[in-house]
């Protein structure tokens, strides 16, 4: 019998993520403890919890005071609100999926649309989703779909509990669309969700039992046996190992093995070592425990005599020996050069030392000791007089081959040392098994100089196997996106619009760089974004390697697109402004743009302030190039600074002393097309918040 495990089998990093939260607070917390309804849909695990010292409450009045636990379903604000005001400590354990799905339900109805909560109205996670809406939301079950719907108004926001399928939710937007004007969806189901269901359709396919293991309470779990049945597969789902029947998987070649969102590794663990003790003859059907007692009645009604003299024939029987067989042995003695084993024969059988080991300076007695029981395999003998000869070296190798058989099958990883660098890959020691990691296969991007992971233990998985031939092919990198993707999706669910990250620059292009937020998952910084200055290359602002604070501006969870700001993240220069600058200081720029009424000047990065043509010379100047060039530097004097409005005067006329006879000219008033010309500079170098008119700005 094959047993294939789902690799999506199991808690989500909703569930996970609650109850390490319960652990934690309880390990931490002195007093009272309790979960706001059982934490999980699981009652093995919620009976684990109240074993530890986690009660279950099920109102928030049950408690005078201590600490309550939100489970990972969420609750509504009010909640929040009463344990604040009663001076109860609340540990917000709402799975981050939930909480954007209410998140989305607020911002609908605050936009006017008429919220649909497509899920089972009395499932605690819908019941939570409503009340941030105030109890103003539709909720429609993809399994009861009624109509008409006449009444949902013509604008409709949708959102969908987190558990159902993608093809409910397609159902009830199908079933709506007909009666509204304009629909906003949002696909609030878990990814985690989708795989696994997509994952138990593949399962059902390929196997004729599906085990589905969670408990009976959760939607999710009872949604997954629902689509094995589905696949016309014979499915049955359990809490535990204990409700398995042996009669079930009699003639059954292949099961499937799932759990839902709210199941345990440690409980799928026990139902899987269930099936595979039911698989070697280790678990007893209702037929074997009846031959067994007839057989053990009969033994008692033998005398005493009869049956020293039945074991008595068996110990002189001696077995026969055909090659390739595997047996379990007692050894009776051990030399540094052989050990000897007992097989029930007459006389002790010998093991060779090299058939001990293959390692280098051991000898028999560092390998086996007496007294201890072992596997031998037979083996055909290189001398004539000895047919066979007996391997613990090579039995060990079998079992190894038949424990990695299983891991391959159920796709699981395993771990082993690099023994040196070889043509096209590396060669890895698995469990004492030679094994090939090719080069394309060792890391998420190809590595040209393999030898430093020489002498180093990796985890990989088995993606070729072929005992017969003793071949073994590994890959390292599907484990690694296989973690690369978990950690994506941590990610992705504790983002949110506005949060400040510190991350690492990977990438210059042209358009901008690309920064590591952890976990391989980059965001964009657009070249717009990278300064308040004006920037022409990102090379001149950060560099491959460097550290950056960002500021999340946008989220594409769909296409895993995260848009990011580094100039954001930092304070703009005008806030600090008039910290730095005050009228009648003299500070140095650089001309960055001459007009008809002046010129500007780069104070620093983001700070430009005017020298009105009237400030450049004492002397009457027609055109500021008679004084002044762009990229010159000068030093000149403030004489005027109005943060709020984001404007600097400054003169250079001031730093000079004026001719004795010739009286200073006046300045000239502003012209409307003075202030257009400036107006367009301004729009050219800052955004649409530093915009300003320019009747204050220009000062003769």
């Amino acid at each position: 019998m094959e047993i294939i495990v789902g690799k999506k089998a199991g808690c989500c990093f909703g569930v996970q993520r609650a109850i390490e939260l319960a652990e934690k607070t309880r390990r931490e917390t002195e007093g009272f403890v309790a979960t706001l309804g059982p934490l999980i849909h699981n009652p093995r695990k919620v009976q684990e919890l109240t074993d530890a010292g986690i009660a279950s409450i099920q109102e928030l009045a049950e408690v005078a005071a201590g600490t309550v636990i939100v489970r990972s379903h969420g609750a509504g604000p009010q909640l929040f609100q009463t344990a604040q005001e009663r001076g109860i400590r609340i540990v917000d354990a709402t799975c981050p999926f939930v909480r954007l799905e209410q998140e989305l339900a607020v911002a609908l109805r605050e936009e006017g649309y008429r919220v649909v909560v497509v899920g089972d109205k009395n499932h605690p996670e819908v019941s939570t989703v409503t009340e941030w809406v105030n109890g103003e939301a539709i909720v429609i079950s993809p399994a009861e779909l009624t109509g008409p719907f006449d009444n949902v108004g013509s604008r409709i926001g949708v959102v969908c509990q987190t558990t159902q399928s993608p093809d409910g939710l397609n159902k009830v937007v199908a079933a709506l669309l007909p009666h509204c004007r304009e629909m906003k969806i949002h696909n609030t189901i878990c990814s985690a969700t989708v795989q696994r269901q997509q994952e138990v359709k593949e399962l059902a396919r390929a196997a004729e039992r599906l085990v589905v293991i969670g408990g009976r309470d959760s939607a999710n779990t009872r949604r997954l046996a629902e689509i094995g049945e589905a696949q016309g597969t014979i499915t049955y789902l359990v809490e535990s190992a204990a409700e398995l029947d042996p009669a079930w998987f009699y003639g059954v070649q292949t099961v499937a093995v799932t759990a839902g969102a709210s199941t345990p590794a440690d409980q799928i663990q026990e139902v899987v070592h269930w099936l595979q003790c039911l698989k070697s003859g280790g678990i007893e059907g209702k037929l074997e425990r009846e031959e067994r007692m007839e057989n053990e009645e009969l033994k008692t009604g033998l005398s005493g005599q009869e049956e020293n003299d039945f074991g008595a024939l068996l110990n002189q029987a001696p077995q026969r020996l055909e090659e390739g067989m595997i047996l379990k042995a007692k050894v009776v003695l051990v030399r540094d050069d052989a050990a000897y084993v007992d097989l029930g024969w007459k006389s002790d059988l010998p093991i060779p030392l090299a058939e001990l080991t293959t390692q280098p300076g051991l000898t028999a007695k560092d390998v086996v000791k007496v007294g201890e029981e072992i596997y031998v395999m037979v083996i055909k003998s290189k001398d004539p007089e000895e047919p066979f000869v007996l391997s613990h070296r090579r039995a060990k190798q079998e079992q190894v081959w038949a424990e990695i058989s299983d891991d391959y099958r159920q796709g699981a990883t395993v771990n082993g040392r690099v023994t040196r660098a070889v043509k096209g890959g590396l060669e890895v020691e698995v469990q004492g098994i030679r094994a090939f990691l090719p080069a394309s296969q060792v890391a998420l991007e190809y590595v040209k100089d393999l030898q430093p992971f020489v002498g180093q233990e990796l985890t990989c998985r088995i993606i070729e196997l072929d005992p017969a031939k003793k071949r073994m092919i590994l890959s390292r990198r599907s484990v690694l996106e296989e973690i690369k993707q978990q950690e994506e999706e941590k990610l992705y669910a504790s983002l949110s619009e506005g949060q400040r990250l510190q991350g690492t620059v990977t990438r210059l292009v042209p358009f901008g760089v690309f920064v590591d937020l952890g976990g391989g998952v980059e965001g964009l910084v657009h070249l717009s974004e990278l300064s308040w200055d004006r920037v022409r290359e990102p090379k001149d602002v950060v560099a491959e390697g460097e550290k950056v604070e960002v500021l999340v501006l946008k989220i594409d969870r769909s296409a895993k697109r995260i848009s990011l700001s580094i100039k954001q993240a930092k304070p703009h220069p005008w806030e600090l402004a008039a910290q730095h600058y005050h009228e009648g200081d003299v500070v140095d720029g650089t001309v960055v743009r001459l007009t008809s009424f002046g010129a500007f000047v780069r104070l620093e990065p983001g700070i430009d302030g005017l020298i009105h043509i009237s400030q450049l010379a004492h002397e009457r100047v027609k055109d500021p190039k008679e004084v002044v060039q762009e990229g010159q530097n000068v030093r000149v004097k403030v004489i005027s600074v109005d943060p709020a409005s984001r404007r600097i005067g400054l003169s250079l006329k001031e730093l000079t002393p004026p001719p004795a006879a010739s009286p200073q000219s006046a300045g000239e008033k502003e012209t409307t097309s003075e202030e257009e010309e400036v107006r367009s500079y301004l729009e050219q170098q800052e955004t649409g918040e530093l915009r300003s008119s320019l009747a204050e700005l220009i000062k003769g």
